[in-house]
């Protein structure tokens, strides 16, 4: 809680101090800071990662005010639940850090209490581990803890309901294009070409299409020119990652 026995706890008293005048990227890790004071019985720390690059200007300006003035109501707020709150509070800085960065992403390190193993959420989920494993791909948060217990307990409050599913959802998705590499889209391009080889017989494009003059004439041209970008983008980025 915020407010503990009649007295300001360290969590508000940093909210209270901030200069938010400030660069946004300084603004950002006392934000951090203060949550970490607030659910120091959840969470060890929030780091960003090496590659973070914080952006000299914020882009949409009115938004970053928005988003910052929330997640200061959540920090102050005592009458939610405290996962609920951790969870509101992650989903607002996560989105903050989304705004002020150009390349990067956050790792909340979370104490072991916090963490659950995957029974417990499909039992809270009432969903099958082969569910929970398509979760995961679509955004579902799970630590890289080598234990059994990898599942902070906030995924159940996100995941229950579909509003806040599809929050998480878009947010995992815009950090995962943001920061891709040139090898990740070389391996997405090379499996959407596989798939367009499996449905030709294992055949490449380039076999497939080998006596075609007029693509245009063909029953379906624009899967050839769908096909086509792929390969002339694929080739080109490994060519390019062939040089560097």
């Amino acid at each position: 809680m915020i407010i503990e026995e009649g007295k300001t706890s360290p969590a508000a008293l940093i909210v209270d101090n901030i200069d938010y005048d400030k660069d946004p990227g300084f603004i950002f890790l006392m934000l951090a800071h203060a949550t970490e004071i607030k659910h120091r019985k959840f969470v060890k720390k929030i780091i960003h990662s090496e590659d973070t690059f914080f952006k000299n200007k914020v882009s949409s300006h009115d938004e970053y005010l928005g988003t910052a003035s929330s997640l200061i109501t959540e920090l102050r707020d005592t009458e939610n639940h405290p996962v609920e709150n951790l969870a509101n509070i992650k989903y607002l800085l996560d989105s903050l850090f989304l705004l002020i960065t150009q390349k990067g992403s956050l790792k909340y390190e979370y104490r072991r209490d916090y963490l659950h193993r995957s029974e417990n959420i499909c039992k809270n989920l009432g969903i099958s581990k082969s569910t929970l494993s398509r979760y995961v791909k679509l955004g579902l948060e799970v630590t890289d803890a080598t234990s059994h217990y990898r599942y902070p307990a906030h995924v159940t409050y996100y995941w229950h309901n579909a509003l806040w599913a599809s929050r998480i959802q878009a947010l995992y998705q815009a950090f995962k294009l943001r920061n891709r590499t040139t090898i990740d889209i070389i391996k997405e391009l090379q499996e959407e070409n596989k798939k367009y080889e499996t449905n030709h017989g294992d055949k490449s494009f380039y076999d497939v299409y080998a006596n075609i003059e007029n693509p245009d004439e063909l029953e379906e041209p624009d899967e050839y020119y769908d096909w086509k970008d792929i390969i002339e983008e694929l080739e080109e980025l490994q060519n390019e990652n062939k040089s560097e």
